[in-house]
């Protein structure tokens, strides 16, 4: 392993975090930080946790640090646009998606996250070209959540559900997959397979719950009795 000897108080916040117990996993990576502030890979903990629960503003602040300490690492560019994008702060996530895609021209993913962010903004042609570029660049159709989103805003719906249904073959339990279905089912109007794929997304662990109550490929979605009644029972 790449990663350092760790703090009994890091060790609990790995273990809580695999149990999806967020709130500890914040509790005792805060602790380790106390005692080791440059360790990259307990903050890295903690900005992931209070992604999990929607606390975007807090998980940027750890990302402007991580940032700070790997000034070089696209993954990490793209980690904190991905936090802007979901807190709608679209301006300062391009940045950040461009900064990433020129530290690595191939990371699908950056395409993608910055289509999305030139999308909200009106800006749809410059959207269409990185819609294009996200599906050349993720390493098999659907295989990073992202090929099956873009045909959907590229127009080509058949070729969407066709890898989305390939996906779930071969990942039907992976709360993310199950997520990305709800988000493509929400876009395409079905709400019924959005519906069902959500309680599939929450039943499999899908913890994400002020991102399915925020995002805006939800919107018509979180309309319905229905969504408000599986909400509820969380």
């Amino acid at each position: 392993s790449l990663e350092p000897e760790v703090s009994l108080n890091d060790d609990l916040a790995r273990c809580h975090t695999d149990l999806g117990d967020y709130p500890m996993a914040i509790h005792y990576a805060t602790l380790a930080l106390s005692e080791d502030p440059d360790d990259v890979y307990t903050r890295m903990r903690r900005m992931l946790s209070y992604d999990e629960l929607g606390q975007y503003e807090l998980a940027i602040q750890d990302a402007d640090t991580l940032v700070a300490f790997v000034p070089n690492d696209a993954h990490l560019y793209c980690n904190r646009a991905q936090l802007q994008r979901w807190n709608r702060h679209y301006e300062k996530a391009l940045i950040d998606y461009e900064k990433a895609i020129d530290l690595d021209s191939t990371m699908a993913i950056a395409y993608q996250g910055r289509a999305l962010c030139l999308h909200a903004l009106g800006r749809d042609d410059e959207a269409r070209h990185d819609f294009v570029l996200a599906t050349r660049y993720e390493k098999e159709p659907g295989a990073e959540d992202i090929s099956q989103i873009a045909y959907f805003y590229l127009g080509n719906r058949n070729e969407a559900v066709k890898i989305q249904e390939h996906v779930l073959e071969s990942r039907g339990h992976d709360p993310n997959a199950l997520f990305t279905a709800v988000t493509l089912y929400s876009l395409l109007g079905d709400n019924a397979k959005a519906l069902n794929f959500l309680k599939q997304a929450l039943d499999n662990g899908f913890h994400r719950y002020k991102l399915i109550r925020t995002i805006p490929e939800l919107e018509e979605l979180r309309q319905l009795p229905e969504f408000e009644e599986m909400m509820k029972a969380l």
